[in-house]
């Protein structure tokens, strides 16, 4: 069963609730922790069916997962492509290798901050740069399984608000409201 469009994200098999959390790219590109969501970015097909996911230069995003339905779990594998690196396993940093990808269980995990790094913390989901300094696209591949025979794979290509649009017919996203983040207040 291919993936299905949700309000805030995608349903991945067996109803994995999957969101892009944005938020303001780092200046130096590493984080220690997922920082405060500023808003889910919206996930849309192509005519030709593709996933297109809209990423400013100035913006990056984590990753978050919710089981649909209470007692059920399912394992998940991140691989990031991008034009400089190739594919990497987020969540080991390492080169990704089918075989040898890392594996985590959701639940108890309801996120994915970002892509390890060997000296310590976290490169965001983020569009690339190339050498030439133009940002360019990534592709993000979440892998499920919900058994040993049972996996899914689904592929998010990353891309410019306007290539988003040319691509999906949908409108671009509203600009990083670096003041949109949650501030802890109680609604009446």
């Amino acid at each position: 069963m291919p993936a299905q469009i949700a309000p805030g994200g995608l349903i991945l098999p067996p109803g994995l609730h999957v969101s892009f959390q944005r938020y303001a790219r780092p200046p130096d590109n590493v984080i220690a922790q997922a920082p405060s969501s500023l808003g889910a970015l919206p996930v849309a097909p192509s005519a030709s069916g593709e996933l297109a996911l809209p990423v400013a230069p100035d913006e990056a995003f984590w990753i978050g997962f919710e089981m649909m339905q209470a007692g059920t779990h399912v394992q998940l594998a991140v691989r990031f492509e991008s034009p400089n690196e190739g594919a990497v396993d987020a969540l080991s940093g390492a080169r990704w290798t089918e075989r040898h990808a890392t594996w985590i269980d959701v639940p108890p995990h309801s996120s994915v901050e970002g892509i390890a790094l060997p000296q310590g913390g976290l490169r965001p989901f983020a569009r690339t740069r190339t050498a030439h300094e133009e940002d360019s696209n990534a592709l993000l591949a979440l892998t499920t399984r919900a058994g040993a025979d049972d996996s899914d794979c689904i592929r998010v290509l990353l891309v410019d608000y306007g290539k988003f649009e040319t691509l999906t017919g949908r409108a671009r996203p509203t600009p990083l409201d670096r003041d949109a983040q949650y501030q802890g207040w109680l609604l009446p």
